[in-house]
């Protein structure tokens, strides 16, 4: 397995993601930070009802700080709101995202390259207490299981030797263009 290099200031964004999340608990990752400090990941969901209705307050913006070291990120799938945390569903759609219609995903980072590395590896939804699929393997399915992974445990996270590099003002996106890898190109 191999994971995805990227470095604060950057975004990695798809509209190429699995379309129905409904069936899972929760989208899991690991994320390796090898910088000197602490970043701020901002992680946006979207469906196709805000497609229809781009704005900040009919998507999922989501913040989490990312410590020095190994951090696991889980995102139930049944808290998928609208807006921000604190102020959930205030836009002009009232509801939580539609599960079964998810269209975009991305993760931004704030700093700056200097600051240093950030890993991503590790991608999964978890449905029942067990992963299925996880990117590398294809598109996450229910019928493609793989490894459970303890609610009590993490495996560590580790960069992986050649992970591909996003300079800063860059776009990763993992595409049927590049056979489902990232690709790196021009912002």
């Amino acid at each position: 397995m191999q994971s995805l290099k990227a470095v604060p200031g950057n975004l990695l964004a798809t509209h190429r993601v699995t379309r129905d999340w409904s069936g899972f608990k929760s989208l899991e990752l690991d994320i390796y930070n090898a910088c000197n400090r602490a970043v701020k990941m901002e992680l946006l969901i979207g469906d196709d009802a805000w497609i229809g209705s781009q704005n900040y307050w009919n998507r999922h913006n989501r913040t989490i700080t990312l410590a020095p070291g190994e951090n696991h990120i889980s995102v139930p799938v049944d808290d998928l709101y609208r807006g921000e945390g604190a102020a959930r569903n205030r836009g002009d759609i009232k509801r939580n995202l539609d599960a079964d219609q998810i269209n975009f995903i991305s993760f931004t980072f704030a700093g700056k390259a200097a600051f240093g590395d950030l890993f991503l590896d590790n991608f999964h939804f978890i449905k029942g207490g067990a992963a299925v699929a996880t990117v590398e393997s294809g598109t996450p399915s229910s019928t493609s299981p793989v490894t459970p992974i303890p609610s009590t445990a993490v495996a560590p996270v580790r960069p992986a030797a050649k992970a591909p590099v996003a300079p800063p003002g860059t776009y990763v996106w993992a595409d049927s263009c590049a056979g489902g890898k990232p690709y790196i190109g021009a912002g």
